[in-house]
């Protein structure tokens, strides 16, 4: 077993815990610094293999929701939150003859369940990242 591994984020995520000292607050200053600091991207990541959440945070910032779900609820379990990453779909396109939505792979996506206050709650810690990063498919779009 690997003990140093990810260890950076791990010290990381509990420093900046005992600078605020509640659970709501490190939430959201965990969704601010994501948007502040990281790029959504979803193909050609390249993270280290050995420490690929360590890799993430503190070298690439970029990533998709999967990774900053990861990074999400490693930060919060290591500050003894209960923390899920839940994988489903998010959106769709309306059928309106038919009157139901077609999803595709495209709508994939995952996010944080946590107990917070003795509650479940939903965070979406990519819903404020507004730096995007598209990959198109055919270079001379």
């Amino acid at each position: 077993k690997n003990d140093n591994f990810n260890s950076k984020f791990t010290g990381w995520a509990k420093k900046e815990y005992a600078k605020l000292g509640n659970d709501q607050k490190f939430i959201k200053f965990l969704e601010n610094y994501f948007a502040q600091n990281f790029s959504y991207k979803i193909n050609d990541i390249n993270l280290d293999k050995e420490n690929p959440l360590d890799s993430f945070f503190f070298d690439v910032r970029k990533g998709s929701c999967t990774h900053f779900a990861v990074a999400m609820a490693n930060a919060l379990r290591a500050n003894n939150i209960p923390a899920n990453i839940v994988t489903g779909y998010l959106g769709g396109k309306l059928n309106t003859y038919g009157n139901y939505y077609t999803i595709s792979s495209e709508n994939a996506h995952a996010w944080v369940e946590a107990k917070v206050n003795g509650k479940w709650i939903y965070i979406d810690p990519t819903l404020k990242i507004e730096n995007i990063e598209y990959v198109t498919r055919n270079p001379n779009i």
